[in-house]
């Protein structure tokens, strides 16, 4: 559909609506990985399509609710306005804003921490725009364990107590946590677009590898192996595991390599995307 050009959504269904008697409206509702301007949505939609065809309205969703057997339960789908807001637990609302009083008053420079803990922290839901502003010592910012979608970040982007360097990193705990780090100079430029992951830190390397343990080139997907000083000697007490996920380095006569699991490509500059 047209609305699917829209980078970051994922899911999408549109459906005739009568709340009213006699009137029919064409609603479309979505699940999208990064934040929605509905303005451009409908911007899109007037380019694309006859006017006839154009949504009376577009509901953002965190999920889309579904019937017992899986399929969109288009009963259960809210009328426009009245979907709920995204809900945050006491719990998350406490932490976020304990974090950055901390923050404030440790005038702390370096924060580690994964990215959907850090999007309550500048989340104006959560936060208020004075509580976001105590992240102004803030110089760098090292995210990881999941991957980043800088667009739930834009209020606290674009506020004035923003003088941070964002680093992404990517790296499993068998492998001391880091095996790569990618800084993000502009982050604008990825607000609708793919983190990369970058490149290897100091004494790791990383291979991209088919089924037969060859390399691949440059823009293929392979299966991410590590090597290097921080890689683990297996897990105790589990040989199975251990054999299955650590290998001889074949590409050193020494050291093993880690079999992550996970998948990539080197990019033209010479980073990986995950």
């Amino acid at each position: 559909s047209v609305v699917g050009l829209y980078p970051g959504i994922r899911e999408n269904v549109a459906i005739i609506r009568e709340d009213v008697e006699g009137d029919q409206r064409l609603v479309v509702y979505l699940v999208s990985d990064s934040v929605v301007r509905v303005e451009d949505l409908r911007a899109i939609s007037e380019q694309q399509l006859p006017s006839y065809m154009v949504p009376s309205a577009f509901v953002v969703m965190e999920s889309l609710p579904l019937t017992a057997n899986g399929k969109v339960d288009f009963k259960a789908l809210p009328k426009p306005g009245e979907q709920s807001k995204e809900k945050h637990s006491l719990q998350e609302i406490a932490k976020a804003k304990s974090v950055l009083q901390l923050i404030s008053q440790h005038n702390v420079t370096i924060l580690n921490i994964t990215p959907s803990s850090f999007y309550s922290m500048v989340d104006e839901h959560i936060v208020t725009t004075a509580e976001m502003a105590q992240l102004a010592s803030l110089r760098c910012l090292v995210l990881g364990g999941e991957p980043v979608y800088l667009a739930k970040m834009i209020p606290w982007l674009e506020g004035n107590a923003n003088q941070t360097q964002i680093i992404n990193t990517y790296g499993p705990a068998e492998c001391a946590d880091i095996a790569t780090a990618f800084v993000i100079d502009n982050p604008f430029e990825y607000l609708h677009h793919p983190v990369p992951i970058g490149k290897p830190i100091a004494n790791v390397m990383v291979y991209l590898l088919d089924k037969g343990l060859n390399p691949v080139p440059p823009g293929v997907v392979g299966e991410i192996y590590i090597g290097g000083t921080g890689v683990g000697a297996g897990y105790p007490n589990d040989a199975e595991l251990t054999a299955n996920k650590f290998i001889a380095d074949p590409f050193s006569d020494q050291g093993l390599l880690y079999k992550t699991g996970d998948l990539a490509r080197f990019l033209p500059s010479g980073g990986l995307m995950f």
